[in-house]
């Protein structure tokens, strides 16, 4: 169970991650 809570957890920071980095490129591109 722990384990699962800590994969979902990097899975999340990760696509949080690359949700801000591509909002960040947009913003920027337009």
């Amino acid at each position: 169970f722990l384990y699962m809570v800590s994969a979902i957890f990097i899975l999340g920071g990760e696509l949080n991650a690359a949700i801000s980095r591509y909002l960040e490129a947009r913003a920027r591109v337009g």
